[in-house]
C-alpha cells in the first residue's frame, strides 16, 4: 500500500528511477519506501529505546485514528444517500452478517473458526509476544498492565468496526458508482484489494487530507516496526548474550562489548519494578 501511494506522488517515481535505474520501477519504489521507513524507525528506536517506542506509538496512534476517521467521513460523503445507501445493497449480499454459525470446513470465515483461531491467536500475541510483553513490563504495576490490556481490547474493537465500515463503503462505492475505476484494479478477474484504498485516496482526497492519510499509513507501519526492533534486541540481549557471559565466566571480544553496550538501552526496564524504561 505504501509503494502504491508513493507512486502517485509527484517526482517520486523519477527520483527512484535516478537512484535505481536498472530495477523494475514498482520493485524499486517498494525497496526505497521500505528502506527509508526502516532507517528512520531504526534511528529513533536505537537512540530512544523503549521510551521512544511507547511515546512515538502514542503519537502514531493518534495520527492513524484521525486519518482513518477522515477517510471514512470523506468516503461516506462520496456516496449519494449516505449510510442508508450503503446498507441497502450490502444487506442482500450478506455483507452485514456478523455471526455465521455454519459448521462447514470449506468456509473460511465462520463463528467457530473465529472463536478457535482468535483464542489461540490472542493468547499467543497478548500473552507471549515480546512486542506486547515489553509494554506490560513497563507499567507501574501488574494492575496497570491488566487495565491497559483490557482497554486495548475495547480500542481494537472500535478500530476494527471503523475499518470494516470503510471496507463496506469502498465496496458500495466502486461496485455501484465507480465500476470503471474498479476495472483498472482487476487482473484476470481478481480485484487487487491492496490497491483499492490507495486508489481512492489518490483520486478523491484533497491534497492536504491525502498527506494526512499517508502519514497515518506510515505511522501504522513504523509503530509495528519499532516495537519489533526493540523486542528483538531485548530478547537477543536477555536470552542469549547475557546468559552466555554469565555461563562462560569470561569476557568477550571488544567488538561484542561495544555492540552490547549500544543495544543495552533497548533493554526493557532498568529495574525489576518496571517503572523506568530506556
Amino acid at each position: 500500500m505504501i509503494a502504491t501511494v508513493f507512486t502517485s506522488m509527484p517526482g517520486v517515481s523519477d527520483a527512484v528511477y535516478v537512484l535505481l535505474p536498472t530495477t523494475d520501477p514498482s520493485s524499486a519504489l517498494l525497496v526505497t519506501a521500505v528502506g527509508a521507513i526502516g532507517m528512520v524507525t531504526l534511528a529513533y528506536t536505537l537512540l530512544g529505546g523503549m521510551m521512544a517506542v511507547i511515546w512515538t506509538d502514542v503519537v502514531q496512534l493518534c495520527v492513524y485514528l484521525v486519518g482513518m476517521v477522515v477517510v471514512g467521513a470523506l468516503l461516506l460523503f462520496e456516496i449519494p444517500g449516505g449510510w442508508s445507501e450503503v446498507l441497502a445493497p450490502a444487506r442482500p449480499e450478506g455483507k452485514l452478517v456478523v455471526f455465521d454459525f455454519a459448521v462447514d470446513v470449506t468456509c473460511n470465515y465462520t463463528f467457530w473458526s473465529g472463536l478457535l483461531g482468535g483464542m489461540f491467536l490472542t493468547a499467543s500475541i497478548h500473552g507471549a509476544d515480546q512486542m506486547f510483553v515489553q509494554r506490560y513490563l513497563c507499567s507501574r504495576s501488574p494492575a496497570d498492565a491488566s487495565r491497559a490490556l483490557v482497554w486495548s481490547g475495547f480500542v481494537v474493537f472500535v478500530q476494527f468496526a471503523v475499518l470494516l465500515a470503510i471496507g463496506l463503503m469502498l465496496w458500495v462505492y466502486y461496485t455501484t458508482y465507480a465500476p470503471d475505476e474498479l476495472a483498472t484494479l482487476t487482473v484476470q478477474g481478481h480485484v487487487m484489494t491492496d490497491r483499492v484504498l490507495p486508489t481512492f485516496m489518490m483520486n478523491h482526497l484533497p491534497t492536504g487530507v491525502r498527506g494526512l492519510v499517508v502519514a497515518a499509513i506510515l505511522a501504522a507501519g513504523m509503530s509495528t516496526l519499532s516495537s519489533s526492533l526493540n523486542s528483538s534486541a531485548a530478547s537477543t540481549i536477555g536470552d542469549f548474550y547475557l546468559p552466555a557471559i554469565a555461563t562462560n565466566g569470561r569476557s568477550v571480544s571488544y567488538g561484542a562489548h561495544c555492540l552490547a553496550n549500544c543495544h543495552r538501552r533497548l533493554v526493557l526496564c532498568a529495574n525489576p519494578g518496571g517503572d523506568r524504561c530506556y
